[in-house]
């Protein structure tokens, strides 16, 4: 009956379970790219060279980089390319999903606040769907007023694997703090 129970849990848990194993499994090539010599995957989220080869990189950086004045080399656009055909093809919310670690500190506070009863609690603030193209936006116009890419600087999904990556940081704060937004 435990088995049937436990086949049962892992059924209908396939896809947070996949999930999980591919956001771990992600940031741990990283790291091991960098501490254990293992180049498999090397870089970071932004930027990213598979088997020491195939660029991969995010086409939202590289368009700040472009708005910033700065030289976007061939290989960085080409990965700019594959990730935007690979979002085109499987979901632009692929990403989202199943490689950002930023998911797991939500969907463990969405836990928290479903165990201890605290959905009632919180009052939810919602946001019309157009605001997301207004921060893009400011973030593609701060980036060329400042010519830096303004949102890699702020992003939590960046500072978390850079932390992760390279070493602690200021990573954790922004951690912390997007757990206790999405908390409370």
């Amino acid at each position: 009956m435990k088995t049937l129970s436990a086949i049962r849990f892992l059924l209908l848990r396939r896809f947070l379970l996949l999930r999980r194993f591919v956001q771990l499994g992600t940031l741990a090539l990283f790291a091991l790219g960098n501490y254990a010599g293992l180049h498999a995957l090397q870089g970071n989220l932004s930027g990213s060279r598979l088997f020491d080869t195939v660029p991969l990189g995010d086409p939202f950086a590289a368009l700040q980089l472009l708005c910033a004045g700065g030289v976007i080399t061939a290989d960085f656009l080409l990965g700019a390319v594959i990730i935007a055909v690979i979002y085109a093809t499987i979901g632009g919310r692929a990403f989202c999903a199943f490689v950002c670690p930023i998911n797991m500190i939500t969907d463990f506070a969405a836990f928290l606040r479903r165990k201890f009863g605290l959905d009632a609690a919180v009052q939810r603030l919602t946001l019309p769907r157009k605001t997301r193209y207004f921060v893009l936006l400011i973030a593609l116009v701060l980036s060329a007023i400042f010519g830096v890419a303004a949102f890699e600087m702020i992003s939590p999904i960046g500072l978390l694997t850079r932390s992760v990556i390279f070493g602690a940081g200021a990573g954790l704060t922004a951690v912390i703090a997007v757990f206790c937004l999405d908390l409370f």
